[in-house]
C-alpha cells in the first residue's frame, strides 16, 4: 500500500512539473507571427505643419497601426496602446530619431505584446504648431488654439 501511494505521488509531481513549463497567454509567446492593419483612421485634429510652408493649418487624420496574433481564436483580447515620442514634431524636426508609429522600437514593442495574445495599437497623434517663429506669443498661441479648437471639431463628430 505505502509503494502505491508512493507511485501515485511521483506521477502527480510529474503532471505538476509538465504544466509549470506550459505557456501561460499574455506572458509567453503564444504566437509565431502577427498581423498587422496598416494607417487606419482613428479620428482627425488640426495641424500646423502646412504653416511651415506658407499655408493655413489644415484637418489631418490620426493614423494608427494594429497588430494582432495571428490565428488567435479568442475574439475578446486587452488592449495595449503605444505611443512613440517625439514632442509632438515629426522626426526630422523634432531632432531626435523617433516621432512615428513605425518607429522601429514602436513596431518591436507591438510586435512582442500581440505574439503574447494582446492587441497592441501603434498610434500617432496630432502633430505640429509653429516652433519657427521668433516670437514666443505665437509659438504658445499657436500650439493652444490647435488644442481649443481640436476640441470644438471632435463634438462635431
Amino acid at each position: 500500500m505505502k509503494k502505491n501511494i508512493q507511485k501515485i505521488l511521483v506521477i502527480a509531481l510529474i503532471f505538476i512539473g509538465m504544466n509549470t513549463n506550459a505557456q501561460t497567454r499574455y506572458l509567453d509567446n503564444m504566437f509565431d507571427s502577427v498581423t498587422v492593419t496598416t494607417d487606419v483612421v482613428y479620428g482627425q485634429n488640426l495641424t500646423v505643419l502646412p504653416m511651415l510652408q506658407g499655408q493655413p493649418p489644415a484637418v489631418a487624420p490620426l493614423l494608427c497601426d494594429i497588430y494582432e496574433p495571428k490565428n488567435d481564436t479568442i475574439s475578446d483580447r486587452p488592449v495595449i496602446i503605444i505611443m512613440h515620442t517625439g514632442s509632438f514634431l515629426p522626426a526630422v524636426l523634432n531632432g531626435q530619431a523617433t516621432g512615428s508609429k513605425s518607429d522601429n522600437s514602436i513596431v518591436e514593442n507591438c510586435t512582442r505584446w500581440a505574439k503574447k495574445g494582446y492587441v497592441a495599437i501603434a498610434m500617432s497623434y496630432r502633430q505640429g504648431w509653429n516652433p519657427t517663429s521668433p516670437s514666443q506669443s505665437v509659438r504658445t498661441s499657436t500650439i493652444y488654439k490647435l488644442h481649443t479648437e481640436g476640441f470644438k471639431m471632435q463634438k462635431q463628430w
